[in-house]
């Protein structure tokens, strides 16, 4: 395998799953790799979790089209087919993955013809060791997308209270699981945390996100600790997504804190978004013993590759990486809002992360293809059930400016 073919994979494998895998499954036809042992320890997620996904795969298929995921599909430029793209549309890390990650993958495939950990003891152990938890507290899975269905798996039939709009996978997996799904609608949860707190079932599940989906509002952690509570008293478990928290200017506002007073209490992290490894798939989620026996139960062997143990194993060793985002998001945020709001064509919503919704005057799928002929993609957010409104990510000074530029014009009625 020569050095510019894995170069190319370690590319795609920062920018989406898909195309990374196909490159990796080009080359074993090709037969540029020795033997299938060697491909299929690399990739062994996809190949683990094909078959027990393919089971449920056209009811949830069913489920997004009939509930919430109609629109763009998402999962950024790679997965619409569209090369040459400056994707807007999935909210990583803007600087990307370290680059201490790309010499360390590439010494990984002498390791990759031997099966890789398969429960993720290594990894869990390191990223207890970040987070300074206990490892019987962290369950590492194939994104976060993966921890989400095995926790409506645990839930199977019991009410689901899910706050909306939020991230489309939370409602498709609760309806594969036959979940009684109760949608309560919000675009602030401290500002309406009194009438969700009243909708929380007994004896079910809730679901919230910190920052939220996908506006970005951060809500402090004593309004998350309330619900937290009131799911105890209701003998309910609350999940919380902080899937973006570590990208947000105050990260103390998390409820990690909260994890071994509460043992009802999930929450849901991913290193897609906080340290730009979109394209390997390392999730996981942070809970009490008691519940993550109930969720490990349904966790696929092997269910993160050799690749992406390696990669996810790196990046923790570089929490500055992090830092350093800050320092873009703290500026560039403010600059592309500032920007923006001057447009008489749009409204920008203020972000505590590195996103941003825009309500626009147009369908966001009529901005969405205009802009793609100026060779950007932004997020389509109907998936949100919000057809006016479309979100960006913030990149580099110069690329913002581009993009504002951009969107001023293409959203001119």
């Amino acid at each position: 395998m020569s050095v510019q073919r894995l170069d190319k994979f370690l590319a795609n494998s920062a920018r989406g799953t898909y195309d990374g895998y196909a490159f990796l499954h080009n080359m074993v036809i090709k037969k540029s790799f020795n033997n299938s042992t060697l491909f299929y320890s690399i990739v062994s997620a996809p190949v683990q979790c094909l078959y027990s996904a393919m089971r449920n795969y056209l009811k949830a298929d069913t489920i997004r089209t009939q509930h919430i995921m109609t629109g763009t599909t998402h999962g950024g430029a790679r997965s619409m087919g569209l090369e040459d793209i400056t994707d807007y549309s999935t909210s990583v890390n803007p600087l990307g993955m370290h680059h201490t990650i790309y010499n360390t993958l590439r010494d990984v495939l002498d390791q990759s013809t031997e099966y890789p950990d398969i429960y993720n003891t290594s990894l869990e152990q390191d990223i207890s060791k970040y987070l300074g938890i206990k490892p019987e507290y962290v369950t590492a899975t194939n994104g976060a997308t993966d921890t989400i269905y095995n926790i409506c798996r645990h839930m199977t039939q019991k009410p689901v209270l899910i706050q909306f709009p939020i991230f489309g996978e939370y409602v498709t997996a609760a309806k594969l699981y036959n979940c009684n799904t109760i949608l309560q609608q919000t675009d602030n949860i401290t500002r309406d945390k009194d009438k969700f707190i009243q909708a929380i079932p007994q004896d079910g599940c809730v679901f919230v996100c910190n920052p939220s989906a996908p506006t970005g509002r951060l809500a402090c952690h004593s309004t998350i600790h309330d619900i937290i509570k009131a799911g105890k008293d209701a003998n309910c478990t609350v999940v919380v997504d902080e899937c973006f928290i570590e990208l947000t200017p105050d990260r103390d506002e998390s409820v990690l804190k909260y994890v071994k007073r509460y043992a009802n209490l999930v929450i849901i992290r991913t290193m897609t978004k906080s340290f730009g490894l979109a394209g390997l798939r390392v999730g996981y989620c942070i809970a009490n013993d008691t519940i993550t026996k109930g969720i490990r139960q349904y966790r696929i062997p092997w269910c993160i590759g050799t690749v992406a143990q390696t990669a996810a194993k790196e990046a923790l060793k570089h929490p500055e990486h992090i830092t350093d985002a800050h320092q873009i998001i703290r500026t560039q945020m403010p600059f592309m809002y500032n920007i923006l709001s001057e447009s008489p064509y749009m409204e920008p919503i203020r972000s505590d992360a590195n996103y941003m919704v825009i309500r626009t005057k147009q369908l966001a799928t009529t901005i969405q293809n205009k802009l793609l002929k100026r060779k950007i993609l932004v997020r389509d957010c109907t998936s949100f059930g919000m057809p006016y409104h479309i979100r960006i990510s913030t990149k580099t000074h110069d690329k913002n400016k581009i993009l504002c530029e951009q969107l001023i014009e293409s959203c001119r009625v």
